[in-house]
């Protein structure tokens, strides 16, 4: 029986194989941080957006805050996840889920994210909480944005992460109090316990480029 392609693999999104990596026994030298090196074009956004379906569906993880280092890539995320809302449903038995982007005008969204039981995907940009001066860093009428974060420990998704290797950038991921910290790019700066590598000629032996 023949069946039909999802909507996400019709738009160039594919799932690829993992590149084996050497399995070491030794403790992790980066703590919670862990990296993802993915060829550009290859469906990074995708992967990292299945991957909080998986551990929502497998471990019950329901708060999920994805860093981005630019308004763009921050637009083209919120593209992502419309685009593969059916898709996601269809395979993870419709979860129910709310994302949106960081307002600073509207404090109350990290007390909705933190007290909301259900799958919250938050997506900021690193320069919204990265200085003092910040909204999510200062008392409003509901407290402080950051502390209600800061209380639901969630797993933290870095896009391009070699855009937010200063101190500054550092230390403001690490005020998220994440569980972990998971790192996609296809340029890494540095690698955190390196989990999976795509090369360009894993991607081009796979078919995995997206055409344009």
């Amino acid at each position: 029986m023949v069946s039909r392609k999802s909507e996400a693999e019709e738009v160039g999104f594919n799932l690829p194989m993992t590149s084996p990596l050497e399995i070491s026994e030794k403790s992790l030298k980066h703590g919670m941080n862990f990296s993802v090196e993915m060829e550009t074009g290859t469906g990074k956004t995708y992967v990292y957006l299945r991957t909080i379906h998986e551990l929502h569906q497998c471990y019950g993880w329901k708060k999920f805050i994805i860093v981005v280092p630019s308004v763009a890539i921050r637009e083209g995320v919120l593209k992502n996840l419309a685009i593969t809302r059916e898709h996601f449903a269809d395979l993870y038995n419709k979860p129910e889920m709310d994302y949106y982007v960081w307002d600073s005008k509207k404090t109350g969204q990290a007390r909705e994210f933190a007290t909301n039981d259900t799958l919250q995907i938050m997506v900021i940009t690193i320069d919204s909480f990265a200085k003092a001066q910040n909204v999510m860093n200062k008392q409003s009428d509901y407290g402080r944005p950051l502390d209600f974060i800061k209380a639901t420990r969630p797993v933290v998704i870095l896009d391009e992460p070699q855009n937010m290797e200063t101190d500054i950038r550092r230390n403001a991921i690490a005020s998220l109090n994440p569980l972990c910290t998971l790192r996609y790019s296809a340029t890494h700066k540095h690698l955190y316990n390196l989990l999976y590598r795509l090369t360009p000629v894993d991607a081009y032996d796979k078919g995995l480029v997206k055409k344009i």
